[in-house]
């Protein structure tokens, strides 16, 4: 047993999340003063040996059929071999976090067999394993089982729980120090697609653009210890109690789609659907003929972004986050947008408030070319955003975003609200 903060985190992964798991590890791991060692699992026997290392961690996924991931495959291959004395790994004590989508016949088929494996081979549970659902949210999972496995990391390298509190008390953590991760699976390159516009519009020396609009909002998490989430944000309003201005009535109600049909062929210009909303049952809703109802829809849980969001912020989802105006503030009679709330979690801003699917804005893309290091992608994104580029707007706007990483303030700011339809 070493008890100086020295253990081994090890990951297959596919697309990447696997990864940005063990690295929220690493990092939280370094806030106490550990010392962690990343490495993928096909490192074993060159980086590291897997029976030498008294705690592992690992954070591993399924492709194909129930298969390991390519990093991973000589690990598992390895572990399977019955030619290993059932008691090689006995010095051995692990921690297993399984990723997958419970779509497929076979979830969770790789991060079982390397359970078993382990187990059969003498090594013991630091906790119960984890098992991780990318079809209702990974983070769903993902959340607990990291709690679960720093209140036994504390024990295993015998922290008190007065040591604990002084290295996790609340602390306050300013918004432009933890950016939102827009970037690729990798994020080893920060503008991937290098897209080139009209050469009259590279060779202009005097693009008009826009001044880029000045910060007024600040925002912090206050970091609660031993993952103890803000379970306020459960009761906030839809969007905080934004009223369209169109809207009669400020009400709102709950309600989920129930069934939908086709009411015209898909071919005609503007096909038709019949949509059955069921509102909650306690709901008394007056209405007249001719009334129309606004509907209004949170971001799916699937969206890349979203989960690329939550990926990056994993451990601070759900702690109480405050948004409020700078105190320097320059702008005019500058205010918190009425749609987000005082005090709310990223998860509920992110998911119920900003319209993260719609494309940017000029005022916001101009803003986004402040916070990349690629010159030529800021060139382009400047192009963009200029008198000049309009007719190249709509077309590449989507395209030129790809790595960069805004202060939250910024999109709080400048993201409009989810929009109703």
């Amino acid at each position: 047993l070493t008890l100086d903060g020295d253990f081994l985190i090890a990951f297959g992964s596919e697309t990447g999340q696997s990864e940005a798991i063990a690295r929220i590890i690493e990092d939280r791991a370094h806030a106490y003063r550990w010392k962690p060692r990343v490495h993928v699992l096909n490192d074993f026997g060159k980086k590291f040996l897997l029976e030498k290392e008294p705690l592992v961690v690992i954070v591993c996924s399924s492709t194909g059929d129930g298969d390991p991931p390519e990093n991973a495959v000589r690990f598992v291959r390895y572990i399977s071999r019955r030619t290993l004395p059932s008691d090689c790994l006995h010095n051995v004590t692990y921690a297993l976090l399984g990723l997958g989508d419970s779509n497929f016949s076979t979830y969770q088929g790789n991060p079982r067999l390397i359970d078993k494996h382990l187990s059969r081979l003498g090594a013991k549970k630091l906790i119960e394993t984890g098992a991780a659902d990318d079809q209702i949210g990974l983070e769903l999972d993902v959340e607990p089982w990291l709690a679960r496995l720093f209140v036994a990391l504390k024990n295993w390298f015998r922290i008190s729980d007065e040591n604990m509190e002084q290295q996790n008390c609340v602390s306050v953590i300013e918004s432009d120090m933890r950016r939102l991760s827009l970037n690729e699976k990798d994020g080893n390159e920060l503008f991937l697609p290098k897209f080139s516009g009209a050469e009259k519009l590279q060779q202009d020396s005097s693009l008009r653009v826009p001044v880029p609009i000045a910060p007024f909002l600040a925002s912090c998490l206050l970091m609660l210890p031993n993952a103890v989430f803000f379970k306020h944000a459960e009761t906030l309003c839809w969007q905080n109690g934004f009223v369209m201005a169109e809207a009669v009535s400020s009400q709102q109600y709950q309600a989920h789609v129930v069934g939908v049909s086709r009411l015209t062929s898909m071919e005609t210009r503007k096909p038709k659907q019949e949509v059955v909303v069921e509102v909650d049952s306690d709901a008394e809703i007056a209405y007249e003929p001719g009334d129309a109802f606004y509907f209004a829809v949170p971001n799916p849980q699937k969206e890349n972004f979203i989960n690329r969001y939550r990926m990056g912020f994993l451990e601070q989802a759900d702690q109480k986050c405050i948004v409020t105006v700078k105190n320097d503030a320059t702008r005019r009679n500058p205010v918190v947008p009425s749609h987000i709330p005082e005090s709310s979690t990223l998860r509920y801003i992110f998911t119920h408030c900003l319209d993260i699917r719609r494309s940017p804005g000029r005022p916001l893309l101009r803003v986004l070319a402040e916070f990349t290091n690629d010159e030529s992608q800021k060139r382009r994104i400047l192009e963009l955003c200029s008198a000049q580029g309009v007719e190249e707007f709509t077309k590449f706007v989507r395209q030129v975003i790809s790595g960069i990483y805004p202060p939250f303030c910024i999109l709080c700011s400048l993201l409009p609200c989810i929009k109703h339809i």
